[in-house]
């Protein structure tokens, strides 16, 4: 492989491995309740014999497939344009400008660590897709790519008049200054964890669990009578078993929060390099991803009653894309605390486009509304518990002044704040989510009126971008206008890219 790529190269050897990781990882996806029955099965020996054979013939097919895919798979650097041909039956040949490459990614799971190889992911900007990856390059070949890439795309971007030039006497030789924003240590870690939002752990294990029981119950396993017979015990014995059902949930929840948390953001690293953050990350796979200033739509910040007693938030960097915006877009940093948050926001804005922000409240109308229904929802629950004589009917008089406390919080939160260049917005009940975009980025603006709202001269304001919208509910309808108005003036009379 010659320095710059000029010639059509193939990826590491170790490639194959994780083609045939993939493989089998897809595979063993779509038959694993098959695969259940088979092993764990009643008398079925002959079936489990011709299963292990089948399942030694898809492995051999895999390992061919993979052998000749990765001898088919070519990438270099040609007129600056990323080419990458492939193909076994049919081939494939993918141009990636670099104007389109909005930014070059790194990942290594446990077997890329192993081996001393890099997944690189290229995120692009284009209807057809957002993403490209190698599955293996050096350690060394993987930096000197994305090196080259990047130089060349700045260099494009610039219209450089040395532009003409041989690429590979351009690359950036002296890189830009590193400065480390956050680190994140086991400690740090451990409180992160802690202060994660558990119930919504729960609710993913229960979901989780139920669709495993479904598939197994479609391929003949009966778990009914084994569970019809534990809540009836657990309903004869009353509230008491309800609450440790409930506590003993909460704590595998949390468990698995405090363990994922571990793993997934483990040694992180934010590191200020240029106009762009570069994010470092992970235990058993380690991703290195990078937040462009130009492609960043929106930051959000939040906390919860537990991430304000440790003085933590966590931050979300909403980035642009052509297509639905996905996780992937959406970079989530915990534990950043609100120096750091203030750091993000000026290098990203400058300190002159935060100043002047005055909170405004919306119409007392929202409240009215988002108590109604749920006073309503109340009253007809606690009458059917009454009629029906369950013992849940006093508790459930206890959902009147809850929900009458935490819309009222609700209300109070919804603010917003515009100035010449940006606008924010703030919501919550029992934590504080925070939310501010450039005006420049602004897609459209969309007015919306329900039938309660256009009774009372109110409207609700969506404002878009690239990377998703903020709203400003209920305020008046006259007020709703001159803001819409001036948000399209803004767009229109500012000249900068919104990426």
């Amino acid at each position: 492989m010659t320095e710059e790529f000029s010639q059509p190269s193939r990826q590491s050897i170790w490639a194959i491995i994780m083609i045939i990781q993939k493989r089998i990882s897809v595979i063993f996806r779509q038959i694993w309740p098959i695969i259940i029955v088979f092993l764990i099965g009643g008398n079925g020996a002959g079936r489990r014999e011709y299963f292990l054979y089948a399942t030694i013939v898809i492995a051999l097919l895999s390992m061919i497939w993979s052998v000749i895919s990765y001898f088919k798979y070519y990438f270099y650097i040609q007129q600056d344009e990323l080419i990458i041909e492939k193909g076994v039956l049919s081939k494939t040949r993918l141009n990636i400008p670099f104007d389109r490459i909005q930014s070059v990614n790194f990942q290594q799971n446990i077997i890329h660590q192993m081996l001393q190889i890099i997944k690189v992911e290229i995120d692009t900007a284009g209807s057809s897709g957002n993403e490209f990856a190698l599955d293996a390059l050096s350690v060394a070949e993987a930096h000197r790519l994305r090196d080259i890439i990047l130089a060349r795309k700045a260099e494009t971007e610039e219209q450089s008049a040395a532009h003409d030039e041989p690429y590979s006497a351009k690359v950036i030789q002296e890189y830009e200054p590193e400065e480390l924003v956050l680190q994140l240590s086991v400690p740090d870690l451990i409180k992160v964890g802690i202060s994660q939002n558990h119930l919504r752990s729960g609710l993913v294990i229960f979901f989780a669990g139920s669709w495993i029981m479904s598939q197994l119950h479609e391929v003949g396993f009966d778990f009914e009578s084994q569970f019809e017979s534990y809540f009836e015990n657990a309903i004869a014995m009353g509230l008491v078993a309800t609450l440790v059902i409930i506590v003993f949930f909460l704590l595998v929840s949390f468990i698995i929060s405090l363990i994922r948390t571990v793993f997934t953001h483990y040694n992180l690293q934010m590191w200020r390099v240029g106009s762009k953050y570069r994010i470092v990350r992970g235990l058993f796979t380690r991703k290195e991803t990078s937040a462009v200033d130009s492609k960043i739509q929106i930051i959000e910040w939040a906390d919860n009653p537990l991430k304000r007693l440790f003085k933590y938030y966590d931050v979300r960097l909403k980035q642009a894309s052509s297509t639905a915006v996905t996780a992937k877009q959406s970079i989530m940093i915990p534990g950043c605390q609100p120096a750091q948050i203030d750091q993000l926001k000026t290098n990203w804005l400058g300190s002159p486009a935060l100043n002047g922000l005055e909170h405004q409240g919306i119409s007392i109308h929202y409240f009215y509304r988002r108590i109604l229904y749920r006073v309503l929802f109340s009253l007809l629950l606690s009458t059917g518990l009454y009629i029906s004589e369950s013992w849940l009917f006093w508790p459930s008089l206890l959902l009147l002044p809850f929900y009458l406390v935490t819309s009222w919080i609700a209300y109070q939160k919804i603010t917003y704040a515009i100035n010449h260049e940006v606008l924010n917005t703030t919501r919550g009940v029992f934590g504080n989510w925070n939310s501010i975009m450039p005006l420049y980025k602004i897609q459209s603006v969309v007015l919306n009126q329900t039938p309660y709202q256009l009774r009372r001269d109110l409207a609700t304001i969506s404002v878009m971008t690239a990377s998703g919208k903020l709203k400003i509910p209920y305020v008046e309808l006259s007020l709703a206008q001159q803001l819409k108005d001036y948000l399209l003036y803004r767009i229109e009379s500012d000249q900068r890219d919104w990426i």
